[in-house]
This record gives C-alpha cells, structure tokens and sequence, in this order.
C-alpha cells in the first residue's frame, strides 16, 4: 500500500505564525495593515476568518474586551471593503488568498474560507485555531464564546 501524502498548514500551536502585511480598512479609513505591529497591545489578537462577512457585517463588532484584539480577513478587494457599510473595526483585504493560505483555512478546490479563528499570543505564537465553525457561532454576541479558549 501506497503512503498517504498530504500537505498541512504550516501554523502549529507554540510556534510562531506566519507575518504578513495588507491593505485594511480600520474604523472606515484605509490603512497599511503590518500583523507585527498589532502584538503586545494586548495578550491576544485574533484573525477572524468568516466567509460572509459583507453579506452579515453585523458580525463585525469592536471589543472592548482588555484580553484580545480582532482582526477579520475578507477574501474582499479592498475597494470593495472600502465602499462597504463597515465602520468599525479593523478588516483586511485577501483577495489573492495569500493569508486565508497561509493560516490552512481555505478550501483549496471551491476556494470557499472555512469559517475560523487563529489565536495568537501577544509574543506571536499560535495558541490556538478553531476551524470549520458553524454561521450560529458568530450570532449576536460572538466574542463572549471565545472567552474558554483565552485561558
């Protein structure tokens, strides 16, 4: 029997992720996004990964909480974004999937992202990716049902 070969995303837990850079959109204003600037402002920073999140960017909320950072990924052109209803917060532009790649969450037949959170340590480590997460989970407010990963 033959052995299975397969390729696995390159984050693993404890390990430092992956850095990027990329035109965002934060509070409404269109910024150069550098993930190495967003560590030390707080013990975590989450990517938020969301398939829909222009169709429901209600999902967008911008925590107050003093424990993490969110950060969302769109697969978006950054004109889009810019032309959306989205006015807080801090989202990023993937249209080339160079990111969603990189952090193992886009399905690479139907290009679809898996809807997904990377938690990464304020000293970017990976502490945590939850991945494949139902639309419920990011109803009303979200945020509150990552507080059992943070610990």
């Amino acid at each position: 029997m033959e052995p299975f070969d397969y390729y696995v995303s390159g984050v693993k837990i404890n390990h430092q992720v992956p850095r990027f850079e990329a035109r965002a959109i934060m509070d409404g204003n269109l910024i150069d996004f550098n993930l190495n600037d967003w560590f030390g402002k707080k013990p975590l920073t989450i990517l938020v990964f969301f398939d829909q999140l222009l169709e429901d960017s209600s999902v967008i909320q911008a925590s107050k909480d003093e424990n993490f950072q969110l950060i969302y990924i769109a697969l978006d052109d950054i004109n889009v974004l810019k032309k959306s209803s989205i006015k807080e917060g801090v989202v990023i532009s993937d249209k080339t999937h160079q990111i969603s790649n990189l952090y193992g969450v886009l399905d690479e037949h139907t290009h679809a992202l898996y809807n997904s959170l990377i938690l990464i340590k304020n000293t970017g480590q990976l502490k945590a990716v939850l991945s494949g997460l139902n639309k419920d989970f990011f109803k009303g407010p979200w945020p509150e049902k990552i507080l059992p990963f943070i610990k």
